[in-house]
């Protein structure tokens, strides 16, 4: 038997262009169920994620969120993929468990880096490192 296999960055941006208005209301909606995934956490992850999950935050709860520019919805569905409990590396592994979610983000943050400095900039914030 002969299985496709898809590279994660492909994984990504196909999840992202799928991503609907209904899954980013339900993204914000369970916005507050970030603070307790975190701290459930290893402390050296915490550590990594925690300035980048703030900054995502801010840019799905931004007036200026718009699902039609490509980086607002990158950003939404790395967010996304954080809160869903299905994973390609499970996160009960410990800190290799959440190497599969810190990969989501760094696409989303290297592949649209100027508009992410354009919006901290605008925001007076700092974009973090992934």
């Amino acid at each position: 038997m002969n299985v496709p296999s898809i590279d994660l960055e492909t994984f990504f941006i196909h999840g992202a262009e799928a991503l609907a208005s209904s899954d980013v209301q339900e993204l914000r909606r369970l916005t507050p169920n970030l603070a307790p995934k975190l701290e459930s956490m290893p402390p050296s992850v915490v550590e990594v994620m925690q300035p980048v999950i703030g900054f995502a935050t801010r840019v799905l709860h931004d007036e200026g969120f718009n699902l039609e520019n490509a980086w607002c919805r990158e950003i939404a569905f790395a967010l996304r993929y954080f809160l869903k409990g299905v994973d390609i590396i499970p996160d009960m592994l410990g800190e290799i468990g959440y190497a599969d979610d810190l990969a989501m983000f760094r696409f989303a943050f290297q592949r649209n880096a100027a508009e992410l400095e354009l919006f901290a900039s605008r925001s007076r914030l700092i974009v973090p490192e992934c």
